[in-house]
C-alpha cells in the first residue's frame, strides 16, 4: 500500500541532495451518520503511539474507478464497518 521513494533533488544553490518519500495510493474520508446528531466512528489501536484513538471510517479509493466520487468511497467503507450507506 505504501512506497518508500528516494530521490536526488537539485537545490536553489545548485546542489544536489536526497529526499525520501512515501507514496500512498489516496484515500477518501465519509462522515458516516446514523442519524441527524449521531456520528459513526471506530475505535482504532495505533502501534506506533501505542493507544487507541477514535476515528473515522477509512474509505480507501479504487483506481479502476474515479477517486473521489462518492459512489467509491461507499464501497470500500463497508469493510471497515459492518453498516453500510443507506444514502449518499
Amino acid at each position: 500500500m505504501l512506497t518508500v521513494r528516494e530521490d536526488a533533488v537539485l537545490l536553489p544553490d545548485g546542489k544536489t541532495a536526497r529526499r525520501e518519500w512515501i507514496q500512498h495510493p489516496g484515500a477518501v474520508v465519509m462522515i458516516p451518520m446514523l442519524d441527524e446528531r449521531t456520528v459513526l466512528l471506530e475505535r482504532q489501536y495505533r502501534y506506533p503511539l501505542q493507544r487507541h484513538f477514535y476515528e473515522l471510517p477509512p474509505a480507501r479509493s479504487s483506481r479502476a474507478r474515479n477517486r473521489w466520487q462518492p459512489r467509491s468511497a461507499s464501497w470500500s467503507r463497508s469493510a471497515a464497518t459492518p453498516r453500510r450507506a443507506g444514502s449518499i
